[in-house]
């Protein structure tokens, strides 16, 4: 396997994924047919980019699945889009939607928020059906959109909205419920690590009386703005 020379990056980089700390970005997966579902897309992109969020697209004719869930586990949000075909979604969503449901996001101590949305020519439902999915897999459905066939300007400006909405939903998240005070404990911690004060550990519970210990080393150095984060988390 592989040798880090600098074990913390990995380390790292696996606790901000276990603990659900994000970044203010949507990522989008989609696939599509005739492009329908693909404008659909870009529109709940702008939506959300209006709102200051950054946005990664996927296509999954294209892009491979580790680097979509690479994607999502930094984001706060995700929007999956799919047509229906035979009123089941287009097979292709089942690769990433097998592979989400294995990560177990719920255990993460957040609910990132999500939407569904695809387009249809006969009965429809993948939007539905993939809420459904999503929500087993840990994820928070906020709304859908399906449509008929292309869509309109007024379907597109619903899009649109829909991206806002994905948007705005993380603003809203209910963090006593959350346990997301947690990471944001977590990061204070790691920022406040040095070498001062030997054997000088701490051991927090937080507000909502989840047990929190950090093998860090806190500093002594007067620096009251600091000292005032630990004593919010």
């Amino acid at each position: 396997g592989q040798i880090w020379t600098d074990p913390m990056q990995i380390i790292g980089a696996y606790q901000n994924w276990a603990t659900g700390v994000c970044e203010d970005k949507i990522t989008i997966i989609y696939d599509t047919m005739h492009y329908s579902t693909q404008q659909m897309a870009h529109e709940i992109a702008e939506g959300a980019i209006s709102e200051g969020y950054d946005v990664e697209i996927f296509f999954l004719h294209e892009d491979e699945r580790s680097e979509i869930v690479k994607s999502i586990l930094t984001s706060k949000g995700v929007a999956i889009g799919d047509p229906t075909i035979n009123d089941v979604p287009f097979p292709s969503i089942g690769d990433i939607m097998y592979y989400l449901k294995g990560l177990l996001f719920n255990r993460t101590g957040i609910e990132r928020k999500a939407v569904t949305f695809g387009s249809m020519g006969g009965r429809g439902g993948s939007p539905q059906k993939l809420a459904e999915e999503l929500g087993n897999c840990g994820f928070d459905v906020v709304d859908t959109q399906e449509i008929y066939f292309v869509p309109t300007a007024e379907e597109d400006n619903a899009s649109f909205e829909l991206g806002v909405k994905l948007a705005k939903a993380w603003d809203k998240l209910d963090y006593e419920k959350s346990g997301a005070n947690t990471f944001v404990s977590t990061i204070v911690f790691r920022e406040l690590a040095c070498k001062l004060r030997d054997n000088d550990r701490v051991t927090k519970v937080n507000e909502f009386g989840t047990d929190y210990s950090t093998d860090f080393i806190l500093p002594n150095d007067g620096d009251s703005e600091r000292e005032d984060l630990i004593g919010r988390y």
